[in-house]
């Protein structure tokens, strides 16, 4: 079988002696480089898969696991799924803070930059908010909950992240369906 040249119009050309398609000129895409093509496709695909899969993870990692909590006036560590939106959360300097909340007692400076971008601590006194999986710098911290587990703004963004990732945009939808068509044949026909 002679080799055959895939135009972009659609039609396919044979390819004469002199390595020129016959008849009308045309943009041409041999088959096997469009079985490159969308194989590369595929690799870069995956490849921003792992990649999406990674972030996920470390934004995961920025909760912490574990909350100091009052209760029945004295200080405990829970882990952090179990606080209760009301409770009362002790932050000390260098920890993550579990929940998002209202500040009710100290003083410290956070660094919010994973959800702000701000490159520098914020001061935060009794009346501020707290974000979860923020850093208190420095200054010892009393939190009321306010937003726990999935309510937080960080387990937000990880669901969103996590859907964006599942699905496909109608354009690669109907790049997928065409090319299931299109590249076993044309490397069928090669």
């Amino acid at each position: 079988m002679s080799p055959q040249l895939f135009c972009l119009d659609g039609n396919e050309r044979v390819i004469g002696p002199a390595g020129e398609p016959q008849g009308s000129p045309c943009s041409t895409v041999r088959s096997n480089d469009m079985i490159a093509l969308v194989r590369l496709g595929k690799w870069l695909e995956a490849r921003a898969k792992r990649s999406t899969a990674q972030a996920i993870r470390a934004l995961m990692d920025l909760r912490p696991a574990r909350a100091r909590v009052e209760r029945d006036g004295h200080e405990i560590k829970v882990p952090a799924e179990a606080v209760g939106t009301g409770e009362y959360v002790v932050v000390r300097p260098g920890e993550r803070v579990p929940v998002h909340g209202e500040v009710v007692a100290g003083e410290g400076s956070v660094g919010e930059r994973l959800l702000t971008g701000e490159s520098l601590p914020v001061v935060r006194v009794p009346g501020d908010r707290v974000v979860g999986g923020s850093i208190n710098g420095e200054g010892l911290l009393r939190v009321r909950a306010t937003a726990v587990g999935e309510a937080t703004a960080l387990a937000r963004i990880v669901h969103f992240v996590e859907e964006a990732q599942a699905s496909k945009a109608p354009v690669q939808r109907l790049v997928d369906r065409v090319s299931s068509v299109f590249v076993p044949t044309s490397a069928w026909d090669s």
